[in-house]
């Protein structure tokens, strides 16, 4: 089974949908600030967490929980707003938390780490194939440059071309077993 959690809006093909707005239609009505998730233990193959972290209320307890209904090297996807982007706090009344690249550090013995990737604007959201602004023509070659050196961009460039967007971290869960 995969979960999107905290969907929204989002339909992707093979997930189950949890969402605490039954507005949205999800497949489950969830709040998950309210713990223990309704899933066995190890039942769940892939998690993912797009722009739900920042607005949970304990992130530690969430990831925790992602972690007890993961199977062993199931995999987990997060989204969540760079601390340098607009919206990470000023932009969004509701968001609590904002990330670096070292927010994953805390769950090192829950979690490998197997690729970060920064958005200093995604380009997805584009109409037809077409880029129509400056800031989508130019948001491919800022995103590759930045993630060539992640801490000299977080450090130092994202100040020179205005903050990042969003941080994507792609992780495996560790098998309980297994000794560090």
């Amino acid at each position: 089974m995969k979960l999107d959690l905290g969907c929204g809006e989002s339909r992707l093909d093979g997930f189950l949908r949890v969402d605490c707005d039954p507005n949205v239609n999800p497949d489950l009505v969830w709040n998950l600030n309210v713990f223990p998730y309704p899933f066995r233990n190890k039942s769940v193959s892939h998690v993912r967490l797009s722009n739900i972290l920042e607005h949970v209320l304990d992130p530690h307890k969430t990831l925790i929980e992602v972690y007890r209904i993961l199977e062993d090297y199931g995999s987990l996807e997060i989204i969540v707003p760079h601390y340098s982007s607009s919206s990470a706090y000023k932009g969004n009344w509701e968001h609590i938390h904002q990330y670096s690249l070292n927010f994953m550090d805390y769950f090192k013995e829950y979690f490998i780490v197997k690729s970060v990737y920064l958005y200093w604007f995604d380009t997805s959201n584009h109409k037809d194939g077409k880029y129509y602004s400056l800031k989508n023509k130019i948001a491919p070659i800022i995103n590759f440059i930045g993630n060539l050196h992640l801490r000299f961009t977080e450090r130092i460039w994202l100040y020179w071309v205005g903050g990042f967007e969003e941080i994507k971290f792609i992780c495996i869960k560790i098998n309980e077993e297994l000794e560090l």
